[in-house]
């Protein structure tokens, strides 16, 4: 298989030529009144009775002659059949040398491995379709689902395999097959960053500035809130983010690759479900006489693989977003250095860590304007290099709702884990103020869908975008009860949002009566006898997300 342009020309000359062939061979027995051999080399096949002469018959084949025809179709269906399945896997391992990002569509790539495999695979099942011959389909039908394989490990798929290709190929940034680790925070500008020749003095003093800027910059959090107003809370919100991070270029390159290489995955899935289609069509014509033995494996096959190179991506968006975005720190009292201020993540936890939320109505006043709550919750994400990718179109839209999700999820377990942990007391006025933020922080994550899907032009009439940003929302399942629950005015009224309910694989595990417990206990204004009478009274069933 090294051959060039000119020698998959020919093939595919040859292959058009014995699929014509074959289609001749099946219509010339239709017309004679006998049906093509099921399956090619004819093993057991008795020929049918030669048609009765008539005068509005055709003339009769002898028996003999309609051995001959059928035996030369099976044998031609058989050579067709291997020939293009052993065609295609060398055309797709030939695809795959030669991959390269290529724009699918306007500022979103891809490698282009995935379009050539699926332009290659509809070819060959509309020229099998056009053989009328069923298990010649079935052939080149399980050649193309083994070529989209994404079960098992690289070896079991084999390196014919559009997903080996997607997880092997360096150079589209699958960085081993999308295992993306952890951001070491401690040493992340030191591997990333180019290292000067020799120090620099007034570089010296800029970093000895900024560090010492961000010895000051998160301090404890205030539990008076009459000792920070919404001025002050705002200047060091500005401070915190005076520097923005920098994306060297050989970083751009990365993120640009890991993009590219998780729009091919969402293109694999798009191309599974086309193919399905595909086979669809093609069954239906062979099977419209006798539509029982309609189901089709390979069309299955196809299907199934859909639904793996999604849950290849939901995975694959996980480790990006850990990679660029970062996680929750591993020492919450650590400070905010330069380095963790290139993750947004690490940058809100410290927010919330400080947010005080035991306030009055004055200091409410300053603390829900939006421009606050923007800067503190919303700049540090809208400033992140993939959430920048993701608003400048570079991303397939379910490339952005995957990538979306799992920051969402993130984010979500940050502000939920942080304020049980800490134990933050809350006012009614901080409950009010935390919805805020709650719905500040949702909207903007709900506006990066909505727009991915307007400007990809995928929207349809009717369609308001629900469907979309619903994981969205259910990523903040949790973080929306302890809203509820906060926000109650009193314990008792917890029965009146409280309701058995189905668990919903979508909804992360629902509260336990020890979280409502806890989370109860943060209100200033809760008695504790009204809390375990309320726990009491809820019960250990289920609690939904609202």
């Amino acid at each position: 298989g090294g051959g060039g342009d000119g020698d998959a020309g020919d093939l595919d000359r040859l292959l058009a030529d014995l699929a014509f062939v074959c289609q001749l061979c099946a219509r010339y027995c239709q017309f004679v009144g006998q049906r093509p051999l099921p399956c090619p080399g004819g093993q057991g096949w008795v020929p049918p009775p030669v048609p009765a002469v008539g005068p509005s018959k055709s003339p009769p084949v002898s028996g003999s002659a309609a051995t001959t025809l059928f035996q030369y179709l099976a044998e031609h269906s058989g050579y067709y059949a291997a020939l293009e399945a052993h065609s295609l896997r060398l055309s797709v391992r030939s695809a795959a040398a030669r991959s390269l990002p290529v724009e699918i569509l306007d500022g979103v790539c891809a490698p282009s491995v995935v379009e050539d495999a699926f332009a290659l695979s509809r070819d060959a099942v509309r020229r099998c379709a056009s053989t009328l011959n069923r298990l010649a389909l079935g052939v080149v039908g399980m050649a193309i689902a083994d070529v989209w394989s994404c079960d098992g490990g690289r070896e079991d798929r084999g390196p014919e395999s559009v997903c080996s290709v997607l997880e092997r190929n360096k150079d589209l940034g699958t960085k081993q097959s999308f295992n993306y680790p952890q951001p070491d925070v401690t040493n992340s500008i030191s591997a990333l960053a180019p290292k000067p020749k020799k120090p620099d003095a007034m570089k010296t003093f800029a970093s000895a500035f900024l560090s010492a800027l961000d010895g000051d910059m998160f301090h404890e959090p205030v539990r008076n809130a009459q000792t920070l107003d919404g001025a002050s809370r705002s200047a060091v919100t500005a401070a915190a983010l005076d520097h923005a991070p920098v994306l060297f270029e050989h970083e751009a390159e990365d993120l640009r690759l890991s993009i590219c290489a998780l729009n091919g995955i969402a293109n694999a899935a798009a191309a599974c479900e086309a193919l399905v289609d595909e086979f669809g069509a093609a069954t239906d014509e062979m099977y419209a006489e006798d539509a029982a033995l309609a189901p089709f494996s390979a069309q299955e096959e196809m299907g199934r693989h859909a639904g793996g190179y999604g849950a290849l991506l939901c995975g694959a968006a996980v480790g990006v977003v850990s990679a660029w975005c970062g996680g929750p720190l591993v020492d919450p009292t650590r400070a905010l250095d330069f380095s963790l201020r290139r993750f947004c993540v690490p940058v809100v936890q410290k927010f919330v860590q400080q947010e005080c939320y035991d306030i009055d109505g004055e200091a409410f006043e300053h603390l829900e304007k939006d421009d606050v709550i923007d800067a503190k919750y919303v700049l540090p994400i809208r400033k992140s290099f993939l959430v920048q990718a993701i608003q400048e179109g570079k991303c397939d839209t379910n490339v952005s709702l995957e990538l979306v999700k799992a920051l969402s999820a993130v984010l979500s377990a940050i502000f939920f884990d942080t304020i049980l942990s800490e134990g933050k007391i809350f006012s009614e006025w901080g409950a009010l103020l935390l919805s805020k933020q709650t719905r500040t922080l949702q909207h903007f994550l709900c506006d990066l869908i909505t727009e991915s899907r307007s400007r990809q032009g995928t929207a349809h009439s009717g369609d308001c975008g629900v469907p979309d940003t619903a994981p969205i929302r259910a990523a903040f399942a949790r973080w929306d009860l302890l809203v509820t629950i906060l926000e109650l005015e009193r314990p008792g009224d917890w029965a009146a949002f409280r309701y058995h309910a189905a668990p919903d694989e979508e909804v992360p595990p629902p509260l336990s009566t020890e979280d409502v417990r806890r989370i109860m206990m943060l209100r200033t204004d809760f008695h504790a006898e009204a809390i375990e009478a309320a726990c009491r009274k809820s019960g250990d069933g289920p609690l939904p997300s609202l």
